[in-house]
């Protein structure tokens, strides 16, 4: 099951060269397969059960992927008379038959074609047989308690009764129906007779099988004396068995949104006046209802089991599941739109069930299976192929299904341990959760079998136990003790000297810190002592944890990195050394989060506000974009003391978010926007439509928040609900997430600040990304969308290429650079790292004054097509052939008296270790220049490998003068060579961009020659020695870095995994 990288998984899966050594010295294995159990609930990576983990409480465990199976049974059965249920498949190729379930490997993910499967047992597709193993079913034998299998192909049914105990099946009939079959189910046990019903555009017919198999051959369809049942099928059927005293048929017709439910006896004549009917009355005519359904436990405990009904089409493609009470007769009405507390009803007005919505786009209910639990509760499997973060589905326990999910969030609210997803997919990839089903216990063993399949070949089998769900589980906040001692943290030989003089200095990083991952732009005193500061942000720093779940998939026997991230705050003052040191300030991300599953990971933004306070001292800012919170923290020397884990609110204060769509993903200083003398806080939510699942499309949102002087959290779970700590919103329009917030100055002459927002994921079918940019003007209104005629404009570039416009923190205020008394502002696009690359570059867009309510044209940023730009726009790209190196990732400017401002630029895969380059406003001389044509000074460094210019920003007077300070995480991402980890090299250098005042107050403001190269310390002869002494010149040595080359994605796999 492919799992795509989150943002934070591409550094933080190193392992220490010690567990390299333990991965290598692994012998294989050529033991016969084992076979999963229910012996497996035992193992050591389910001794430590929370109860908020419901994944972990059932077990629920991926054992295998086969990319060629086909289709499945819904409900697997015994196909080899053993008297135990078997994997059936069918595909062109066959019917397939696998008498176990694999166990698979807990240390990664199995992937295969059946024909590397072993024990499969193969049965030829019959000769002259089209489009073979379209569907596969169960249904009920001759004899009692036996199983035969039915297979489709375009137009024709195949019969496969048992062989002898333990040999394949044997093709017994065919029956040409005709027509272009489109459902397949067996029918009720408890029926007077086994049948079969075949679903076609016409309707079902329903057919007794007993009668068929005296004697072999093909016959027709008119020759088996069907039954039938006249429904819209011009949409597809769906059809289940319903285990009723009598034995009955549900049949889902989407193209009438009517479920049918009725005897398998009932004659054609009779359909019309006994079937009961399930009708969905929502006014949009595409809900799908009855797409799918899935005989569910009896919840009403009347003796008959009830009915879910799936309607993937419902409230715009969201979704929703009808969990509907089986009637003796009459009728029943669902309302799939449904927000009142009786969306299903009976004839007579009284509730007959219970509606599940999602509250994003997701396609719930496009399958449903039930898990059954035995003496234990049960759970609906429902799957949802369009989910934007994992395809596949989620399994909800039936301790959850007694009441209405049809408002709020939908689903989302269903507590996290009564809900497990199935990530079949990261990152909204492929439809996986199209179909899905269910393998019943294999006798006294309680494992049961899941499928999750795509509309392809591809099928994903996971298991449960539902049998463990009443034994001891533990709180959260319930300390785990590790039975073993804590591996040796990573090291390696350092690949940079730490630098240390008054114009320029280099900090150096721990090994894996990922020191300068983000920088805090401005002029930041957070230590109160009147000097300038540095505020990194470290979102890759890690610690070992100990979880029990990976006790036996890793070579560290569980221990896996818990990536906190870190802010790490440098007073001014500090000499370049290494780091930490007594001098400087280290706050970690919190150790325990409230999904074990995922890590902290603070600092992938961060910021310098201002006095949110009131005591004259700047605070900061900060987010954990994966758990949802920001933070702000009061400034002063009790810094030191900070504990994340247990945040006093005499120190600062916290935003709680809805747990998806990355809230607090950038962080911005806005200043004070409400004028109370506080600053306030800015930041994102990547997708707010998704977070508080109020709509079908993506949607980001920018926040600001009033500051404050107490400590008190801000409750921010509930987006949609009124809140008072909120000053403005800024939303994207429908279909675009948010990355980037960030205020430009006034652009549009005003007297008042606006600002730029970005979706640097804008995209076409073919993944070109160029992104999309709005300019959004600021005034009093509390809510705002990007793009309203009037209150902005639209930034956009052609689908030539994916420029990403906006990645990274590329966007910043210019001043007035062009000498019109109007704002003017950068923002910059780095090429894309994957597909349709460009060179990167960097946009100046003019301000213009323009009052508020005018209408704006959209401006174009073309680099390759100078003819098809705005004439307010100017752009300086990369260099023609050098594609994906981050060139335009990191932008900043300087303000300079009587000067054009200052521009610094990061590339940080640059001549392999990044670069940094400054160069003045004046160079966008033209409408397209070439970095190459651009009189500018090039900043290198000597750390190999560093991605120097990650991270960039102007930082006040640091040393003495206006200073840069340029930040180098060392970490190593290059998909192209399948290459992760990090090099010792993390660091951050601060150098000055003027000389600092003289006596008499004047001092060189810092002009650049062309191509001018600052080399990072390397012309220094300390540094010189230095380097000399590590060895590195022009190569890379093995001892600095760690290249994660056999099991890269460690924490990528545990986050998807334990989903």
């Amino acid at each position: 099951m492919q799992r795509r990288k989150t943002p934070t998984t591409i550094a933080i899966t190193a392992l220490a060269a010690v567990v390299m050594t333990m991965i290598a010295a692994s012998p294989a294995h050529a033991d016969p397969e084992r076979r999963a159990a229910g012996s497996d609930s035992d193992s050591l990576r389910w001794s430590w059960i929370h109860t908020s983990r419901y994944g972990d409480i059932i077990r629920k465990t991926d054992r295998v992927t086969y990319t060629d199976a086909g289709a499945f049974t819904p409900i697997g059965c015994d196909a080899t008379a053993d008297g135990l249920p078997d994997i059936v498949f069918a595909n062109g190729e066959g019917l397939h038959v696998l008498g176990y379930i694999p166990y698979g490997d807990p240390a990664d993910e199995v992937t295969r074609t059946l024909a590397e499967q072993n024990e499969l047992v193969t049965i030829p597709r019959p000769e002259g047989s089209q489009d073979f193993g379209k569907l596969v079913t169960c249904l009920p034998g001759s004899a009692k308690g036996s199983a035969m299998i039915g297979v489709s192909d375009e137009t024709r049914v195949y019969l496969y009764a048992p062989g002898a105990e333990g040999s394949a099946p044997v093709l017994v009939k065919t029956i040409d129906i005709g027509e272009r079959i489109t459902a397949l189910a067996g029918g009720p046990r408890n029926a007077l007779s086994p049948s079969i019903a075949i679903g076609t555009a016409k309707g079902v017919s329903v057919v007794k099988t007993e009668p068929l198999l005296s004697k072999g051959g093909s016959v027709g369809l008119s020759e088996t004396d069907p039954q039938t049942w006249t429904i819209d099928g011009s949409q597809g059927l769906s059809i289940i068995a319903l285990e009723t005293a009598r034995g009955h048929y549900a049949v889902g017709s989407p193209a009438s949104r009517t479920v049918f439910v009725a005897s398998a006896a009932t004659k054609s004549a009779q359909f019309t006046e006994k079937a009961i009917r399930i009708e969905d009355k929502a006014e949009a005519a595409d809900t799908a209802f009855g797409a799918s359904l899935a005989a569910i436990a009896d919840l009403d405990g009347d003796g008959t089991p009830n009915l879910a009904i799936g309607a993937p089409g419902a409230n715009g493609g969201r979704g929703a599941v009808a969990l509907v009470t089986t009637p003796d007769s009459g009728s029943i009405t669902v309302t799939t739109s449904s927000r009142d507390s009786s969306p299903v009803v009976n004839e007579l007005g009284g509730d007959a069930g219970f509606l599940l919505l999602r509250g994003s786009a997701g396609r719930l209910g496009a399958s449903l299976a039930w898990i059954d639990g035995g003496t234990e509760a049960g759970a609906l499997l429902v799957g949802h192929p369009q989910d934007p973060e994992h395809t596949g589905g989620v399994i909800i326990s039936q301790k959850a299904l007694n009441r209405n999910y049809n408002t709020g969030q939908g689903i989302a609210d269903i507590p996290s341990g009564q809900m497990a997803t199935i990530a079949s997919a990261e990152g909204g990839e492929g439809d996986a959760g199209s179909r899905v089903g269910i393998i019943p216990r294999r006798g006294d063993d309680p494992l049961v079998g899941l499928y999750t399949a795509d509309s392809t070949n591809r099928v994903d089998v996971w298991t449960v136990d539902m049998s463990r769900q009443s034994e001891p589980t533990h709180d959260e906040n319930e300390p785990i003790v590790a039975p073993i001692p804590e591996p040796p943290a990573p090291t390696a030989e350092a690949a940079l000297s730490p630098l240390d003089t008054d114009a320029k200095k280099i900090w150096l990083g721990e090994f894996t810190s990922g020191l300068g991952s983000s920088l805090a732009r401005g002029r930041c005193d957070v230590t109160g002592d009147g000097k300038a500061d540095i505020v990194s942000g470290n979102v890759v720093r890690s610690e070992w944890k100990w979880d029990p779940f990976y006790a036996e998939s890793t070579p560290t026997k569980g221990w896996v990195f818990n990536v906190t991230g870190q802010i790490q705050i440098i007073p001014g003052g500090t000499p370049g050394k290494e780091l930490p040191s007594e001098e400087t300030i280290s706050i970690n991300g919190p150790k325990r989060t409230p999904d074990p599953a995922v890590d902290s990971a603070i600092g992938l933004s961060v910021a310098c506000l201002g006095d949110v306070n009131g005591d004259r001292i700047d605070d900061i800012a900060f987010g954990s974009h994966t758990t949802a919170k920001v933070w702000v923290l009061f400034g002063g020397e009790h810094l030191r003391e900070v504990d994340l884990n247990a945040l006093k609110p005499e120190y600062g204060w916290a935003v709680d978010l809805p747990e998806k769509g990355s809230g607090g993903f950038q962080i911005s200083r806005v200043g004070d926007v409400d004028n109370d003398g506080l600053a306030d806080l800015g930041f994102v939510v990547a997708n707010a439509a998704y977070a508080s699942g109020t709509g079908a499309s993506e949607r980001g949102t920018a926040y600001i928040l009033k500051g404050k002087k107490d400590g008190a959290t801000i409750d921010l779970k509930n987006l949609e609900a009124p809140n008072e700590a909120v000053i403005k919103k800024i939303h994207t329009p429908e279909g675009h997430t948010m990355n980037a917030f960030t205020p430009v100055g006034d652009i549009n002459a005003d007297g008042v600040e606006d600002f730029v927002v970005a979706d640097f994921q804008h995209r076409n079918d073919e993944w070109v990304m160029p992104g999309m940019a709005w300019v959004v003007y600021g005034d009093s209104s509390p809510e705002v969308r990007a793009g309203q005629a009037g209150r902005g404009f639209v930034l956009s570039m052609p689908f030539d290429r994916s420029h990403r416009l906006g990645a990274g923190n590329s966007i910043a205020p210019l001043g007035d650079a062009d000498g019109d008394g109007v704002g003017d502002f950068l923002i910059g696009f780095d090429g894309g790292q994957l597909l349709h690359q460009g060179s990167g570059g960097v946009a100046l867009v003019l301000g213009r004054k323009t009052p508020v309510g005018t209408p704006v044209a959209d401006l174009v940023i073309s680099p390759l097509d100078a003819a098809a730009q705005s004439d307010r726009v100017r752009v300086i790209t990369g260099r023609a052939g050098e594609e994906g190196i981050g060139f335009g990732y990191a932008v900043d400017a300087l303000e300079r008296a009587e000067q054009p401002p200052l521009i610094a630029l990061g590339a940080w895969g640059e001549n392999t270790n990044g670069r940094a380059r400054l160069f003045s406003a004046d160079q966008f001389t033209a409408p397209v220049r070439s970095i190459d044509e651009v009189e500018a000074e090039i900043i290198e460094s000597a750390g190999e490998r560093a991605r120097f210019g990650r991270s960039i920003a102007f930082v006040g007077d640091l040393l003495g003068a206006p200073s840069l300070a340029i930040g180098a995480d060392g970490v190593i991402d290059d998909e192209a060579k399948d290459e992760q980890g990090y090099a010792h090299s993390a660091h951050i250098m601060a150098l000055r961009v003027s000389e600092p005042p003289s006596e008499d107050g004047s001092g060189a403001d810092g002009k650049h020659g062309k191509q001018q190269k600052n080399d990072g310390g390397a012309s220094s002869a300390g540094s010189e020695k230095a380097l000399a002494r590590t060895g590195f010149d022009a190569r890379i040595g093995l001892g600095a870095l760690v290249l994660l080359l056999a099991g890269a994605a460690l924490h990528g796999r545990r986050s998807a995994r334990r989903e």
